[in-house]
Parts: structure tokens; sequence; C-alpha cells
């Protein structure tokens, strides 16, 4: 990275920009070094625990925007700064629908009571730990929860109708499996909510 351009835009990451941000880091140059994989390896989990898909190039792309407010931004703290960078990083791959295929593949788990807030608020932080709790699901219950909300209105019941004659059980009995994954969902999801609000 440090060796190279990187267009981010209109702005090219320098080596020069670069070496300044590793210089803001520590002094010493081995530490300096030390503390960028630190900051890299901590977005990269930030990331990926709200549900990124690309955790590791949004990481890089948060620290190239950090590198470029640095410029005209005088920062105190920087883990808290590049966090706050990060969280913007992370609402834009959220913004649109089409960036999440998994979503686009079951648009109607967008619909599950999970995802509304009381007052409609924090619907990239839902839409993130929903994308995350997907991923904590073993492999049959994710493809259950996936099959169930993969179509929506009429094309709903005859795919819920064939899912089931697949499984040998009833429509019935494969609603109580559901209802059982949902709440693990559920409880995925709080759990993701509570340790994001209060990071």
């Amino acid at each position: 990275m440090e060796g190279s351009t990187v267009q981010t835009g209109k702005w090219s990451l320098s080596r020069e920009a670069f070496e300044e941000f590793l210089a803001c880091l520590d002094p010493d140059r081995e530490r300096a070094g030390q503390k960028y994989e630190q900051i890299r390896r901590a977005l990269i989990t930030f990331l990926r625990c709200r549900g990124c898909w690309s955790p590791e190039e949004s990481a890089d792309e948060t620290i190239d925007r950090v590198i470029r407010r640095m410029s005209d931004t005088r920062v105190e703290d920087m883990m808290s700064f590049t966090r706050g960078v990060a969280r913007h990083v992370l609402a834009e791959s959220h913004r649109s629908v089409r960036e999440v295929p998994l979503l686009n593949e079951a648009p109607g788990l967008l619909h599950l009571e999970i995802m509304q807030g009381e007052d409609g608020s924090d619907f990239d932080l839902r839409m993130g730990c929903l994308l995350a709790s997907l991923r904590e699901l073993d492999a049959a219950d994710h493809d259950l929860i996936m099959q169930w909300y993969r179509h929506d209105k009429s094309e709903k019941i005859r795919n819920r109708r064939k899912l089931a004659a697949a499984r040998g059980v009833s429509v019935e009995t494969l609603r109580v499996q559901v209802y059982r994954v949902r709440k693990q969902i559920q409880q995925l999801v709080q759990k993701c909510l509570t340790s994001s609000r209060v990071q």
C-alpha cells in the first residue's frame, strides 16, 4: 500500500501521504506500522460484525478517507475518528439494497419486524446486524430462512408449499421451524444492536 498510489475518486493516496499518516501514529516507523495494523484489524472486525460484505476492502477505504481528511482536520483520537469514518463507509454500502446480494435473493427478509425500529430509525445498523446474524446460522437454518422468504405475494405461497413438500413435512410444521429460526435471528440481532450501541 505504502509504495503505490491508490485512486479514490479524484483524490489519490500517495506514498508521501501514507508516510505522513504513519508519522502521526508514532514517530518510530516500526511502532507506527504496528499501530496501523492494529487499527486495520480493529476496523475489519468492526465492519464484519455489522454485516459488511467486504470488510477488508472497506477497512482500506476507511483508512484512505482518514488520510485524505487529515489534511484539513485535526485528529485528537485516531481510533474514534477512524471508527466514525468507518460508520459512513458502512452506511454507504448498506444504503442500496442492490449492493447486498443476500437481500436481493430474499427481499422478504427486509420486512421482518426485527428490521423496524420504534421510530423507523437505525435502518443501516439494523440491516448490518441482520446480515451478520444470518451468517451465524448453521447451513440448514440459513437455507430454510432464505428459501422461506425468497418470493413475495402469490408466488410466496406456492414456494412454501414446494419447500414443505421437498422436506417431507406440512407447511404448518415448516412454519414452526421457521419461527424457531426467526427467534434465533431476533436474539442475535438484539445482541448485535446492544453491542453496537455500547461502542
